[in-house]
């Protein structure tokens, strides 16, 4: 059996947060492992929890934020939703061999897929500045 997808969510406002990890709560293949309430834990709740996935609040869209490349060169491994709440843009980061992102559906459904690193083609829109973040 594969092992859950382990969760930390970092999103501002509430409201977002508690959305977000009502839908995860409805995924058997998807855990929250903690809920942080302000962004500058973010390093230190990483290092503790070992999360697969962080979903962080997406302040400027179509711009990807430098702690993305700080948060993947140290875990390579992980995986970044980020969210923007007011403008209704969402982007989803990874590293191969340099660090990528490409926007994501905004929907559950975008959500999900990103999460299971699935990423398929309905899901997943070119970013049109390129695929290197700023």
């Amino acid at each position: 059996m594969r092992r859950k997808a382990r969760i930390l969510i970092a999103n501002r406002p509430r409201l977002m947060r508690s959305l977000v990890a009502t839908l995860i709560a409805k995924q058997s293949d998807m855990e929250v492992v903690g809920e942080l309430y302000d962004e500058k834990d973010i390093v230190a709740a990483v290092d503790a929890l070992r999360p697969d996935v962080l979903i962080l609040g997406l302040d400027l869209p179509g711009r990807t934020p430098s702690v993305y490349s700080t948060l993947l060169t140290k875990w390579p491994g992980l995986r970044i939703l980020g969210l923007g709440y007011e403008r209704n843009a969402s982007i989803y980061c990874w590293m191969d061999a340099e660090v990528r992102s490409r926007s994501i559906e905004n929907s559950e459904q975008g959500l999900l897929e990103a999460i299971r690193g699935g990423v398929s083609d309905q899901v997943v829109r070119e970013s049109p500045e390129s695929e290197r973040p700023n």
